[in-house]
């Protein structure tokens, strides 16, 4: 990838019930999102950020000439795979222990590290991500691994209709677990909310082990 190397963060103690890997998008900051996730208050859940040492794989420039970039996802996706493996190996969890979260070019490779990996994980969490060719997509290896798609209609960097409308339908047309959160926000564009961090975590929870977690922000 233009990611040879892949810069790793963790944060957590005692004995926690799983572990969420965080990837940032394009030139973002793996410890910036770690932090976001550290504000849902999971504490029970050791947070794992990984971003390359470059980019997770070229700019594609647009749904015609992006040949460049699927070359790189998948030299990027199978050593995002063998680091992960690596990393749950070190800190003793199942795969079905690991959850993994991105936000835009970090959720590319979720998505793809999801429908690749030979293992359960506890879910994939996509913040305004995409597949490049969805026709590509395998079919569902875990039927009951969950997908969570968050996108905002008014998405500047993945368009809806163009990216994000084909990745729903050929995941749920493949057999995948799919919940979307959509939103119709002009003001928002491309981003991150502290919302779509609580939806995601909350999302997640069971599969991590909390039986009856809420979040502060509810009570």
């Amino acid at each position: 990838m233009g990611a040879g190397l892949i810069r790793t963060y963790i944060s957590g103690k005692g004995k926690p019930k799983g572990c969420i890997i965080v990837l940032p998008g394009r030139h973002g900051s793996a410890v910036a999102l770690m932090s976001a996730y550290q504000e849902a208050e999971l504490t029970d859940t050791v947070l794992v950020g990984m971003e390359p040492e470059q980019e997770w794989y070229p700019l594609p420039n647009g749904v015609g000439d992006q040949s460049e970039a699927v070359r790189g996802i998948k030299k990027a996706r199978k050593a995002l795979l063998r680091h992960i493996g690596l990393v749950q190996r070190q800190l003793g969890f199942a795969s079905r222990q690991v959850a993994l979260v991105g936000f835009s070019a970090g959720a590319v490779m979720a998505i793809q590290c999801g429908l690749r990996s030979r293992e359960e994980l506890a879910g994939v969490v996509a913040h305004s991500g995409a597949i490049l060719q969805p026709r590509k997509t395998p079919a569902a290896r875990f039927i009951d691994m969950p997908f969570l798609l968050t996108h905002n209609e008014y998405d500047t960097c993945f368009s809806w209709h163009e990216r994000y409308l084909p990745m729903k339908k050929v995941l749920r047309k493949r057999g995948y677990y799919v919940t979307t959160l959509e939103t119709n926000d002009p003001l928002m564009t491309h981003g991150l909310s502290r919302q779509d961090v609580v939806n995601a975590a909350i999302f997640l929870s069971g599969r991590l082990g909390y039986q009856d977690w809420r979040h502060s922000s509810e009570e």
